[in-house]
């Protein structure tokens, strides 16, 4: 096992798991606040008046701070073990499927990324998207046994293998040209 045991990390909680990046104007120190309702909204683009989110911001009680260097997470394939299911394979005969024996595991990959997602009190928001093989969309909840094995191959392999629960030394800065320009 890695720096972080994944007690506590459940199934459900890969898909689109809300993150910040460290680097920026965001420090970890931040991280105690937590947004509700239209605070936490997409951003898209729009004058943000700080004022108006004040009721929409609290200070969380009971947080946890994990570090994961993105570069563990981000564009990252995942090769996941899943349960025989028939009707997969039978919707998917164009595709081979490894299988250690007949109607055995069937073996695929994953991918996993990290998205920019910038909420109404956060820019440096993103969340991690998970998307299994032949799926052309991302996994938003772990609704079947192939789905389940690859978020909790993730929790197993790569969350708990290079998560810590320490601010990593020399956090590389963003650079500067990476900021949205906003005409005032």
């Amino acid at each position: 096992m890695g720096n972080l045991h994944p007690m506590g990390l459940y199934t459900n909680d890969v898909p689109d798991m809300s993150m910040n990046l460290l680097g920026a104007k965001f420090i970890s120190k931040h991280a105690e606040l937590q947004q509700k309702g239209p605070a936490a909204h997409d951003w898209t683009g729009e004058l943000v008046k700080v004022q108006y989110f004040g009721s929409y911001c609290q200070v969380a009680e009971n947080y946890r701070l994990v570090f994961i260097p993105v570069a563990k997470v981000h564009g990252i394939p995942i090769p996941y073990t899943a349960p025989y299911n028939k009707e997969f394979v039978k919707s998917n005969r164009k595709f081979s499927f490894e299988r250690a024996v007949q109607n055995g595991p069937i073996k695929a990959v994953g991918i996993v990324k990290t998205l920019h997602k910038p909420t109404m009190l956060n820019y440096w928001h993103v969340t991690l998207e998970v998307k299994a093989s032949l799926e052309d969309d991302p996994i938003t909840q772990a609704r079947n046994q192939v789905h389940t094995s690859l978020c909790d191959t993730i929790i197993e392999n790569v969350i708990s293998k290079f998560a810590t629960d320490t601010l990593p030394s020399g956090l590389p800065k963003i650079n500067r040209s990476h900021y949205l320009k906003i005409a005032v």
